[in-house]
């Protein structure tokens, strides 16, 4: 291109052919513009390639648009389009690993066992960091634990006549997700006792001392 530019220059200078010389300019124009594209190429291959390299999808995007028009190489543009649904699946999974970890230690501060063991392997299979798995672990060990011994106590005070201490076993259980019907059942026969055995002593005669 240089020295068709010089070439130009000095058949100007020596009075050749107006036709010739347009068709010169012609050519040095032709391959000026193939330069300044493939400078442009160029370059939009190199940002493509920068921005590959990185994690921010939005501007991977526009460096593939952009390189797409510039007409870079189609291997080139589907390692992009590899590299962006790359991203795009890990975006994805870290979504979920930080629902499903919140999702978690909200459970955690419940008492729904079951509820807990559903969330734990949700976390475990989204990667949820060990920290807070191991925490979760210990919190439905501490659940299990609090679990038998209230059922325990249920079961106890189910077996004697004590309404107060079977009341308060049968709020303590609500909130573990205990089945409670037989206690209420068993706390209903004992209310239900206890009115007959007073409406009894309500009814019976006074009697008269003698005089």
């Amino acid at each position: 291109r240089q020295t068709l530019t010089s070439a130009l220059t000095e058949a100007t200078r020596l009075g050749v052919e107006t036709a010739l010389l347009q068709q010169g300019q012609t050519k040095l124009a032709s391959l000026e513009a193939a330069a300044e594209a493939a400078r442009l190429k160029r370059e939009a291959a190199d940002q493509l390639n920068q921005k590959m390299s990185g994690t921010n999808i939005a501007a991977l995007q526009d460096a593939l648009a952009i390189a797409r028009n510039k007409k870079v190489e189609p291997a080139f543009l589907s390692r992009a389009e590899t590299r962006i649904e790359e991203l795009q699946r890990l975006k994805r999974e870290a979504e979920i690993r930080a629902e499903r970890t919140t999702s978690l230690q909200d459970a955690m501060t419940l008492k729904n066992v079951s509820d807990l063991q559903q969330k734990l392997r949700l976390a475990r299979e989204a990667g949820v960091t060990n920290a807070v798995i191991e925490k979760a672990t210990a919190r439905l060990e501490q659940l299990t634990a609090e679990i038998s011994k209230k059922k325990a106590a249920l079961a106890t005070t189910m077996q004697g006549r004590d309404m107060a201490q079977l009341k308060q076993a049968i709020e303590a259980a609500g909130p573990y997700g205990i089945e409670v019907s037989q206690a209420q059942q068993r706390y209903q026969q004992l209310y239900a006792a206890e009115q007959a055995l007073s409406l009894i002593h309500i009814s019976e005669p006074t009697r008269q001392e003698a005089i």
